[in-house]
Formats: structure tokens, sequence, C-alpha cells
């Protein structure tokens, strides 16, 4: 929510951050005109993993594809409300909800990287290995 360049959103208050908070921004958004908003992943993923010395702003580093990130909801034991009435508050307005989702990519990385979910689930059945299983496929090799 942050993230809306040049806006009265990014200043307003702290909730502002949150999905409840974007209910509230809702009149706003109709006095721009916005008949659709685009929201980067809202699943889990990792604030740390950007270039040295920035965050993961974007989340395109997914944790779990199928739970909220904690940075977007206010409330921790009601994400998945906060999220249906964000959306339904969003619709009820005429305003389209996009969901920006990444799966092509995870925060565990190539297989070098940490295990932190899918890998240590079922590594075969989330990620293409290579013929003898030892790494991932790279098929941006040359």
């Amino acid at each position: 929510m942050a993230g809306l360049p040049g806006s009265e959103l990014t200043r307003r208050s702290e909730q502002a951050r949150h999905l409840r908070g974007l209910i509230d921004e809702i009149p706003y958004l109709q006095d721009l005109g916005v008949s659709a908003v685009e929201l980067l992943p809202v699943f889990a993923f990792d604030e740390q993993d950007g270039p040295p010395g920035l965050g993961n702003y974007w989340g395109h580093q997914p944790l779990s594809f199928f739970a909220p990130h904690d940075g977007t909801r206010s409330d921790p034991l009601g994400a998945l409300d906060e999220f249906r009435d964000m959306v339904k508050a969003l619709h009820c307005a005429g305003i389209e909800v996009i969901l920006d989702v990444v799966y092509n990519h995870t925060t565990e990385g190539n297989q070098d990287g940490p295990t932190i979910c899918f890998r240590g689930l079922a590594n075969e059945t989330y990620y293409i290995l290579a013929e003898d299983k030892s790494r991932y496929a790279d098929y941006t090799i040359s």
C-alpha cells in the first residue's frame, strides 16, 4: 500500500500500510479514477532476500504461496478475514483486484540456497532437478 507513488497513502497512517487500511483509502482511489489495484505478492516472502543494503520491497522471493505476508496484515489471527474483507470492499466499490504472483522461483534460490520450505518438503516436486538430481536444472545457460 505504501508503494502508490506521490499519494497521501504513503503518509496517512501506519494502518494504511495494511490490507485493512486500504479499505479506508477506497474513496481516495475512486477520486483518482482508479478502476483496479495490483497487489504485489501478498503471500509470505523473505523481506531480507534482496540486494545488499536493500530489503525485498517487491516480495518476489516467496516462502509460502498460501500464507499471507506478515507485513500486510494488522491482525495476525485475522489475516484471511482481513484479506477477504479488503477484496470484497474493493469489488463493492467497482475496483478490480489483480494479484501479482510469482511461482517460478522461491527464496530458497538454487541448490546452494537455504532450505526453508519447499526443498525440505518435496524437493523433486517443487523444483526441476538436473539429471543427476544433485542440483537444479538451469535453462539460462547456453
